[in-house]
């Protein structure tokens, strides 16, 4: 029932004011209920990352762009941030760069939009 009422709202108030509203967990839950999943993107050989899935989500007739990253390092602990359509596109057709290089370069500088990842910087 609670997860309905939060679905009911988010076609009344913005992505920020319902993200207020709930947790990182009924986020992602939303997220992945109501999402268009768009593609996932395993990560073969890399230590820390194990898959990156992307959603879209439609609100008020604009797409929201979400990668919800899954962390080997971390006990399979997924993470979600908020990207741009083109940071999904740079990702997923990146070639030559390896997974832990894109995730740096494309996913992570969202890291503080939805407060739903870590705030860690890699060091250069």
């Amino acid at each position: 029932m609670r997860l309905f009422l939060i679905l009911s709202t988010i076609c009344i108030i913005s992505v920020s004011n319902l993200k207020s509203q709930v947790t990182c967990d009924e986020f992602t839950e939303i997220i992945e209920d109501k999402g268009n999943h768009i593609t996932t993107d395993y990560c073969y050989g890399d230590d820390a990352l194990d898959k990156v899935k992307f959603y879209s989500l439609e609100i008020d007739y604009d797409y929201y762009y979400y990668a919800l990253v899954t962390f080997q390092t971390n006990y399979y602990k997924q993470y979600t941030y908020q990207i741009t359509e083109k940071a999904m596109n740079d990702y997923r057709y990146t070639v030559g760069d390896s997974d832990a290089h894109k995730f740096w370069k494309y996913i992570q500088p969202y890291n503080e939009v939805l407060d739903c990842s870590p705030y860690e910087r890699r060091g250069n």
